[in-house]
């Protein structure tokens, strides 16, 4: 899309780009060719995909920089639940925790410094959402 259109990169995020590791590769891609930021979230169950803090490891291994990553959750989002049968079984709340855990664990484990990891939560969140004169900081 933006290489076939005039359409600028800071109006795509893409997120959720964990959810599958061919999609988070693409994604160091994405970033990495257009200079462009990608979200990645913090699942309570990645399932086939890779957790926050394997996401913005790799990211970070591929040579994306720490500022054109977020890091984001699906907290207060609906998360419906099925049997292996895909029956509905109920529906549950995301929770904020493994955000946070997950964050504090690129600081703890040395994978950033606590400057860097601020910047996936607050000050490059800001500055895609266009809210840096005011917020992130």
């Amino acid at each position: 899309m933006l290489s076939e259109t005039e359409i600028p990169a800071d109006q795509v995020i893409p997120t959720h780009v964990n959810r599958h590791p061919a999609l988070l590769e693409e994604a160091a891609d994405y970033a990495l060719t257009f200079n462009a930021s990608v979200d990645v979230t913090a699942f309570e169950d990645a399932g086939d995909g890779l957790s926050g803090f394997d996401a913005v490891s790799r990211l970070l291994e591929r040579g994306v920089p720490s500022e054109l990553i977020t890091m984001s959750s699906d907290c207060n989002g609906s998360l419906p639940e099925f049997d292996t049968q895909g029956t509905y079984l109920g529906m549950k709340v995301a929770r904020n925790t493994t955000l946070i855990a997950d964050w504090q664990r690129l600081v703890r484990e040395g994978v950033l410094p606590l400057e860097s990891a601020l910047g996936l939560i607050s000050t490059n969140v800001a500055r895609v959402l266009g809210l840096h004169a005011q917020k992130g900081v």
